[in-house]
């Protein structure tokens, strides 16, 4: 191997990168923070990211999305199936 051969890498900007639609961000700020944290498993500065419209990974948000369309919580931070309607 020779000082003279290497690889040149390049870096470039992911293209999985979203900001969240406004209908999305004012559902989020509806909600919790540890509530949000709790459904999604995201981080507090991950989800703060995506309420103030800053760009995050295509799969961090589809996380997002579906926390929040979710059924409630109960206080044990579970679906709470009791407040759920009568079938």
């Amino acid at each position: 191997m020779s000082v003279l051969d290497f690889k040149v890498l390049e870096y470039r900007p992911s293209g999985n990168v979203v900001v969240a639609d406004p209908t999305l961000r004012d559902e989020i700020a509806k909600r919790g923070l540890r509530e949000l944290m709790r459904r999604t498993g995201l981080s507090q500065h991950t989800i703060e990211a995506i309420r103030a419209g800053r760009g995050v990974r295509r799969t961090t948000l589809r996380r997002m999305q579906q926390g929040v369309v979710g059924p409630p919580l109960g206080l044990n931070g579970r679906p709470d199936v009791y407040n759920l309607e009568p079938v």
